[in-house]
């Protein structure tokens, strides 16, 4: 809740626009943990989050169709 009672709403943005140059190449987005890629994972997390209203993922221009598609 916020100060005036009313309940928090947020919109997040997922900064995942980066190389992966520190994860010797290996897309971290894409990285599999239990199952689902990384990023999954988070975006089923801030999803789940009450005060979530909107998620917008900033990703590289030429991977905008890849994650469009998820099936995930």
């Amino acid at each position: 809740m916020s100060a005036g009672g009313q309940p928090l709403r947020v919109d997040v943005v997922v900064a995942a626009a980066g190389t992966s140059a520190r994860m010797a190449g290996e897309d971290k987005l894409a990285a599999g943990v239990g199952g689902r890629p990384l990023l999954a994972w988070t975006l089923a997390a801030l999803a789940a989050a009450p005060e979530v209203e909107r998620i917008v993922l900033a990703v590289p221009a030429d991977r905008v169709p890849g994650f469009r598609s998820a099936a995930w």
